[in-house]
């Protein structure tokens, strides 16, 4: 892309409306968070887009909610937090300091996220905890919360006296639960538990742990809210603020911000307004613009599906986008040819899920996988050309390509038909000469690298 599409005037009014986009409160809010040390950003606790990413999130916050609920875990606050809960309710639990063994907090007891007893006051206490997905289906059940209620009635069932049992249902924002017995709560009212506790009791603590306590207590409140701010938050003033333009001048900008490598665009804005805060803003924007638009690339489907046919040794995909394939069935052995030429481990190839706009070629071993792809503005390739190992629970990055750049080529319609596709700021070039000087290299470059891994091994 030409430096001269963006004229003077075009970033003037761009950094107009960035000026105001620092004033919106949940932007505000999301980099100071981001700016402030957290341990759970660090792990990267946030929004996840697959289910397994979800179900990680998920695993961490239930232990989490687990510890502080457990009145002899280290952060010696009794059953503070156990009592807020089951206040905010309409139920009755007395508040006790001490550490107390008739209390016992379970993270993931038969898939219950999280189960508290109390034997002495003759208690027990069932969340399900949800972040980013949906209240689950059961075998056998209506509902995910049927059966988790019906685990917790055969337990009580089993005790020599009775339980009052309490069943929360706990959302980033308060979702209604298929089963009434399940209370809902929200996070927002979870993070003025915590408040309350940390007002009542860690304020006034005098345990000599009580800084560590404070910080981990803190740092999950934040990022509670981190949650709550992510799913509540009103895009509408920058959706209608930004022109088209605009917006590609956004992602051309946070490429620059993110990979370092030209900062022609970032240069150019920095000579009207240096303001570092800038730059946070343009990610902010950015992130928001991902989320928005994942509309499918049809460029890029086609891409895809062409080199595909150019790598397989056996199918070959329709280019044309009304015949429709699942991606189990795209799986393909990789042209033979092409693993003598270039002295490749790899055998097959597949395309990605969802809108079928990457590939992988799989090892041999199925221990290891190379990954390309373009995104939704038919930039190619989007994640560079990765190498990655399938370890569980996710995948492990272990090199990108050197050779091919990220979003070094534009893919189009118009181009695409005709098997070419573009330079990002150039030339058109075949798709024979973009497999075979670029793709193919790049390739060829993960699989030595990987060989190397091994034999390091």
């Amino acid at each position: 892309m030409d430096i001269m599409k963006y004229k003077k005037e075009d970033y003037e009014n761009y950094l107009e409306k960035l000026n105001k986009f620092k004033e919106i409160n949940w932007i505000k809010n999301h980099l100071y968070l981001k700016s402030k040390p957290n341990f759970w950003t660090i792990l990267e606790y946030g929004e996840g887009t697959s289910s397994r990413d979800r179900s990680a999130h998920e695993t961490r916050s239930s232990r989490m909610f687990r510890w502080l609920l457990d009145a002899n875990e280290t952060h010696n606050l009794g059953n503070a937090f156990a009592h807020k809960l089951v206040q905010q309710i309409g139920g009755n639990y007395d508040y006790s300091p001490d550490k107390n063994k008739a209390i016992s907090s379970t993270a993931e007891y038969k898939d219950i996220d999280v189960f508290y007893i109390d034997h002495a006051q003759k208690i027990c206490i069932a969340i399900e905890l949800k972040q980013f997905a949906k209240e689950g289906k059961s075998r056998g059940f209506k509902s995910q919360l049927d059966k988790y209620e019906s685990i917790v009635e055969n337990w009580i069932k089993k005790q020599k006296e009775p339980y009052t049992p309490y069943y929360i249902f706990l959302t980033p924002l308060k979702d209604k639960p298929s089963n009434d017995k399940w209370l809902p709560v929200g996070y927002k009212e979870f993070i003025a538990i915590i408040d309350d506790v940390t007002e009542q009791y860690i304020n006034k603590s005098q345990d000599r742990y009580i800084v560590d306590t404070k910080k981990i207590v803190s740092d999950f409140r934040d990022d509670l809210q981190r949650s709550v701010d992510l799913l509540e938050k009103d895009n509408s003033e920058i959706k209608n603020a930004l022109t088209p333009e605009e917006r590609q001048l956004t992602i051309d900008l946070a490429k620059e911000i993110e990979h370092g490598t030209d900062t022609k665009y970032v240069e150019k804005l920095n000579e009207i307004d240096n303001d570092p805060l800038n730059k946070d803003i343009i990610l902010v924007i950015k992130d928001y613009l991902n989320v928005q638009n994942k509309a499918p690339n049809s460029a890029v489907r086609i891409l895809m599906r062409k080199i595909h046919r150019y790598l397989s040794g056996g199918i070959e995909l329709d280019p044309d986008l009304g015949t429709e394939y699942h991606w189990k069935d795209t799986v393909a052995p990789l042209n033979k040819q092409l693993i003598e030429k270039y002295n490749l481990q790899f055998d097959r190839i597949q395309l990605t899920q969802r809108n079928s706009q990457g590939i992988y070629l799989f090892h041999k071993s199925g221990k290891y996988k190379i990954y390309l792809s373009g995104d939704t503005y038919g930039d190619f390739p989007n994640h560079n050309v990765q190498l990655l190992e399938e370890a569980k629970p996710e995948n492990i990055l272990l090199g990108v390509s050197k050779h091919m750049p990220i979003n070094q080529f534009k893919a189009e319609d118009k181009l695409i038909e005709k098997d070419k596709i573009s330079f990002k700021d150039g030339e058109d070039i075949d798709l024979k000469t973009l497999m075979e000087d670029h793709v193919l290299v790049a390739i060829k470059e993960m699989n030595d690298k990987l060989v190397e891994e091994i034999l390091k091994k």
